[in-house]
């Protein structure tokens, strides 16, 4: 194990086989920007502590030092006052450049994989070709991306446009006739009796349902609402969807079903609003009466022409 010479192991820790403890700088002083090196000829186990209290330290597993197949655990705990500490771990694996970064930068972004990208605060990328590009998306698979704020997507080629959407996909979404299955999600409050739009992500944003062009969906989308503190009050309703946009106004074909209803006064609907580009989802409640309400769309989507 290479040491920087500004750096002291100190003692065992009790993490397990092979933890070391090691204090950053000479006596009293604990300096920062300090690299340490670790080797094994087998498996790597380790388990670094910094017991300074200034940030910019870096532990790196690389090629160099670990070999095929090896194993590594790492960990810092950094008790200063600054967050800048970071992890790499890398790895070369039969001829392939595949590294990894565990507890990248303070805003908790994660990239695991072959060109995997997490370009947003909290978003996580896992896998080949893959970019999380929305804070707290996660992109997983191969060829996927995110561009929705707490979305995912899985698979192969999945891609979410909105909040809280979930892509799935076995193919890809890049070519006329890829498809891929495709889930949203609405919801919010009433406590009157005025129609109100629900929005994805919640009531505290603003964020719609819009539809791009050359696009084909197919599918469901239920809609219920309950009485807050009671459940005397309470509907729903599924609504048996096609959805196409070309290049100009996008067409909605829709037949409703109520599931169940106990008070006229409660309705809900989807529609098409703005110029045709939006798929809206309205909910009108009762006058003094706290309702919740909640909305998922279930659907297959299909690209009709190459981007």
């Amino acid at each position: 194990m290479a040491i920087n010479t500004r750096a002291q192991i100190v003692g065992k820790a009790s993490g397990g086989a092979g933890a070391v403890v090691v204090r950053m700088g000479d006596g009293t002083v604990n300096p920062s920007s300090n690299t340490i090196h670790m080797s094994a000829s087998g498996v790597s186990r380790g388990l670094i502590e910094w017991l300074g209290s200034n940030g910019s330290n870096v532990v790196d597993i690389s090629p160099a030092y670990l070999p095929t197949g090896g194993v590594a655990q790492i960990g810092t705990g950094n008790t200063g006052t600054t967050s800048s500490d970071t992890v790499r771990l890398s790895g070369y694996v039969e001829g392939s450049s595949r590294f990894t970064k565990l507890g990248g930068p303070a805003d908790g972004r994660a990239e695991i994989g072959l060109q995997a990208t997490a370009s947003a605060i909290g978003a996580r990328a896992w896998g080949e070709n893959v970019a999380a590009n929305a804070a707290y998306s996660e992109a997983r698979g191969r060829n996927t991306s995110t561009s929705g704020v707490d979305s995912e997507a899985t698979g192969n080629g999945a891609v979410t446009y909105h909040r809280g959407a979930r892509a799935r996909s076995s193919g890809t979404l890049r070519a006329a006739g890829d498809r891929q299955h495709y889930d949203a999600h609405w919801f919010g409050e009433t406590v009157d009796a005025v129609q109100t739009e629900l929005m994805l992500g919640g009531p505290t944003t603003t964020n719609r349902f819009f539809i791009d062009t050359n696009r084909y969906l197919a599918g469901t989308i239920r809609i219920c609402g309950v009485q807050v503190g009671g459940s005397a009050i309470r509907i729903t309703r599924e609504f048996k969807f096609t959805l196409l946009r070309q290049s100009g106004a996008a067409v909605l074909t829709v037949t409703p079903t109520t599931i169940e209803q106990t008070d006229v006064a409660l309705d809900c609907v989807a529609q098409l609003d703005g110029t045709s580009t939006y798929l809206s989802v309205l909910v009108t409640g009762k006058a003094s009466v706290r309702v919740a309400w909640d909305a998922w769309m279930d659907a297959s989507f299909i690209r009709m022409v190459s981007p």
